[in-house]
Protein backbone atom coordinates (compact mmCIF):
# COMPACT_ATOMS: atom_id res chain seq x y z
CA UNK A 1 0.00 0.00 0.00
CA UNK A 2 2.17 2.91 -0.91
CA UNK A 3 -0.84 5.75 -1.25
CA UNK A 4 -2.09 6.82 1.89
CA UNK A 5 -4.00 10.41 2.42
CA UNK A 6 -2.17 13.77 2.07
CA UNK A 7 -3.16 14.40 5.80
CA UNK A 8 -0.97 11.29 6.82
CA UNK A 9 1.69 11.54 4.70
CA UNK A 10 2.80 15.15 5.92
CA UNK A 11 2.14 14.19 9.71
CA UNK A 12 6.19 14.18 10.24
CA UNK A 13 6.73 17.31 8.59
CA UNK A 14 4.20 19.11 10.62
CA UNK A 15 5.45 16.99 13.66
CA UNK A 16 8.65 18.58 13.02
CA UNK A 17 7.12 22.49 12.79
CA UNK A 18 5.51 21.89 15.95
CA UNK A 19 8.98 21.86 17.96
CA UNK A 20 10.45 25.30 16.19
CA UNK A 21 10.36 28.28 18.38
CA UNK A 22 6.79 30.29 16.66
CA UNK A 23 9.11 32.78 15.24
CA UNK A 24 11.20 30.10 13.75
CA UNK A 25 8.40 28.34 11.70
CA UNK A 26 7.01 31.42 10.83
CA UNK A 27 9.72 32.24 8.93
CA UNK A 28 10.52 28.97 7.82
CA UNK A 29 7.03 28.61 6.52
CA UNK A 30 6.92 32.13 4.50
CA UNK A 31 10.41 31.23 2.58
CA UNK A 32 10.03 27.79 2.05
CA UNK A 33 6.18 27.48 1.38
CA UNK A 34 5.33 30.56 -0.33
CA UNK A 35 8.60 31.97 -0.97
CA UNK A 36 8.03 34.96 0.13
CA UNK A 37 11.97 36.49 0.37
CA UNK A 38 13.74 38.12 3.63
CA UNK A 39 12.30 41.64 3.14
CA UNK A 40 8.88 40.46 2.77
CA UNK A 41 9.24 38.47 5.53
CA UNK A 42 10.91 41.44 7.69
CA UNK A 43 7.84 43.50 7.31
CA UNK A 44 5.07 41.05 8.12
CA UNK A 45 7.38 40.00 11.37
CA UNK A 46 8.19 43.33 11.94
CA UNK A 47 11.69 41.94 12.28
CA UNK A 48 14.79 42.88 10.58
CA UNK A 49 16.09 41.17 8.07
CA UNK A 50 18.84 40.36 9.38
CA UNK A 51 17.30 38.45 11.96
CA UNK A 52 14.80 36.45 9.76
CA UNK A 53 17.60 34.97 8.02
CA UNK A 54 19.22 34.05 11.58
CA UNK A 55 16.00 32.58 12.69
CA UNK A 56 15.41 30.90 9.11
CA UNK A 57 18.72 29.23 9.30
CA UNK A 58 18.21 28.03 12.84
CA UNK A 59 14.96 26.49 11.65
CA UNK A 60 17.00 24.64 8.81
CA UNK A 61 19.20 23.63 11.13
CA UNK A 62 16.80 22.26 14.04
CA UNK A 63 14.63 20.55 11.33
CA UNK A 64 18.01 18.90 10.43
CA UNK A 65 18.61 17.54 13.87
CA UNK A 66 15.53 15.66 14.19
CA UNK A 67 15.82 13.56 10.73
CA UNK A 68 17.98 10.58 11.02
CA UNK A 69 20.77 10.80 9.44
CA UNK A 70 20.95 6.92 8.23
CA UNK A 71 17.71 5.61 8.18
CA UNK A 72 17.11 2.02 9.37
CA UNK A 73 16.57 -0.30 6.85
CA UNK A 74 12.94 -1.93 6.23
CA UNK A 75 14.22 -5.16 7.29
CA UNK A 76 15.62 -3.55 11.04
CA UNK A 77 11.78 -1.38 11.38
CA UNK A 78 9.53 -4.74 10.45
CA UNK A 79 11.71 -6.66 13.12
CA UNK A 80 11.30 -3.74 15.48
CA UNK A 81 7.58 -3.41 14.65
CA UNK A 82 6.56 -6.53 15.30
CA UNK A 83 8.32 -7.05 18.39
CA UNK A 84 7.22 -3.66 19.45
CA UNK A 85 3.54 -5.57 18.73
CA UNK A 86 3.54 -8.14 20.82
CA UNK A 87 5.85 -6.66 23.60
CA UNK A 88 2.63 -4.18 24.31
CA UNK A 89 -0.25 -6.96 23.52
CA UNK A 90 1.71 -9.55 26.07
CA UNK A 91 2.60 -6.40 28.48
CA UNK A 92 6.07 -7.53 28.59
CA UNK A 93 7.97 -3.98 30.42
CA UNK A 94 11.24 -5.75 29.86
CA UNK A 95 10.67 -6.58 26.48
CA UNK A 96 9.52 -2.89 25.75
CA UNK A 97 11.96 -1.06 27.29
CA UNK A 98 14.55 -3.12 25.80
CA UNK A 99 13.46 -1.96 22.27
CA UNK A 100 12.96 1.54 22.79
CA UNK A 101 15.48 4.38 22.62
CA UNK A 102 15.97 6.64 26.51
CA UNK A 103 14.63 9.55 24.33
CA UNK A 104 12.08 8.02 22.08
CA UNK A 105 9.02 9.91 21.77
CA UNK A 106 5.25 8.59 21.42
CA UNK A 107 2.50 10.91 18.99
CA UNK A 108 -0.94 9.93 18.81
CA UNK A 109 -3.03 10.98 16.93
CA UNK A 110 -6.69 9.88 17.51
CA UNK A 111 -8.33 13.81 16.21
CA UNK A 112 -10.16 13.49 19.95
CA UNK A 113 -12.56 11.45 18.23
CA UNK A 114 -10.78 8.02 19.41
CA UNK A 115 -10.81 6.92 23.39
CA UNK A 116 -7.70 6.27 25.25
CA UNK A 117 -5.36 7.76 22.23
CA UNK A 118 -2.48 10.32 23.98
CA UNK A 119 -3.62 13.84 23.27
CA UNK A 120 0.00 15.25 23.92
CA UNK A 121 3.42 13.77 22.59
CA UNK A 122 4.72 11.43 25.66
CA UNK A 123 8.62 11.67 25.91
CA UNK A 124 10.98 9.23 27.60
CA UNK A 125 11.54 5.64 28.03
CA UNK A 126 9.84 5.30 31.42
CA UNK A 127 6.85 7.48 30.32
CA UNK A 128 6.14 6.00 26.56
CA UNK A 129 6.51 2.36 28.38
CA UNK A 130 4.00 3.90 31.16
CA UNK A 131 1.55 5.03 28.86
CA UNK A 132 1.64 1.80 26.17
CA UNK A 133 1.06 -0.69 29.41
CA UNK A 134 -1.37 1.26 30.81
CA UNK A 135 -3.53 1.81 27.64
CA UNK A 136 -2.07 -1.19 25.35
CA UNK A 137 -4.17 -3.93 26.84
CA UNK A 138 -7.27 -1.42 27.26
CA UNK A 139 -6.88 -0.91 23.88
CA UNK A 140 -6.27 -4.31 22.52
CA UNK A 141 -9.29 -5.74 24.61
CA UNK A 142 -11.86 -2.58 23.16
CA UNK A 143 -10.92 -3.71 19.20
CA UNK A 144 -14.42 -5.02 17.71
CA UNK A 145 -13.93 -8.97 16.97
CA UNK A 146 -12.57 -9.80 13.55
CA UNK A 147 -9.94 -7.23 13.52
CA UNK A 148 -6.76 -7.80 11.65
CA UNK A 149 -3.09 -6.33 11.96
CA UNK A 150 -1.23 -6.31 8.94
CA UNK A 151 2.52 -5.43 8.09
CA UNK A 152 2.47 -2.84 4.57
CA UNK A 153 4.17 -0.04 3.37
CA UNK A 154 2.84 3.31 3.68
CA UNK A 155 4.66 6.39 2.44
CA UNK A 156 7.84 4.38 1.87
CA UNK A 157 7.84 2.84 5.12
CA UNK A 158 7.10 -0.14 6.79
CA UNK A 159 3.44 0.26 8.84
CA UNK A 160 1.39 -1.84 11.18
CA UNK A 161 -1.86 -1.79 9.62
CA UNK A 162 -4.91 -2.37 12.11
CA UNK A 163 -8.43 -3.48 10.34
CA UNK A 164 -12.00 -4.28 11.16
CA UNK A 165 -13.29 -5.75 7.75
CA UNK A 166 -12.27 -3.26 5.00
CA UNK A 167 -12.37 -0.14 7.79
CA UNK A 168 -8.96 1.32 9.03
CA UNK A 169 -8.65 1.79 12.51
CA UNK A 170 -5.34 2.95 13.28
CA UNK A 171 -1.88 2.90 11.49
CA UNK A 172 1.30 2.68 13.03
CA UNK A 173 4.92 3.24 12.36
CA UNK A 174 8.41 3.93 13.69
CA UNK A 175 11.49 5.80 13.57
CA UNK A 176 14.68 3.91 14.33
CA UNK A 177 18.29 5.31 15.32
CA UNK A 178 21.24 2.77 16.18
CA UNK A 179 18.81 -0.07 16.77
CA UNK A 180 16.05 0.89 19.01
CA UNK A 181 12.69 2.90 18.58
CA UNK A 182 13.09 6.66 18.56
CA UNK A 183 9.92 7.53 17.27
CA UNK A 184 6.29 5.87 17.56
CA UNK A 185 3.79 6.91 15.71
CA UNK A 186 0.00 6.14 15.71
CA UNK A 187 -2.58 7.73 13.41
CA UNK A 188 -6.27 6.57 14.78
CA UNK A 189 -8.22 9.89 13.54
CA UNK A 190 -11.00 8.58 11.16
CA UNK A 191 -10.84 11.46 9.36
CA UNK A 192 -7.36 10.25 8.04
CA UNK A 193 -7.58 6.71 7.84
CA UNK A 194 -10.62 7.02 5.24
CA UNK A 195 -8.33 6.72 2.04
CA UNK A 196 -6.00 4.06 3.75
Amino acid sequence: MEESPQHFYQMESFILLERLHPAERAVFLLREIFEYDYAEIATFLEKSEVTCRQLFSRAKKHLGEHRPRFPASPETQKHLLISFSQAVRSGEMAALMNLLAEDVTFWGDGGGKVSGAATQPIAGCEAVTRFLLETGSAVWQSLPQGFQVELATVNGQPALITRVGSRTLSVLTIEVKTGHIQTIRIVSNPDKLSHV
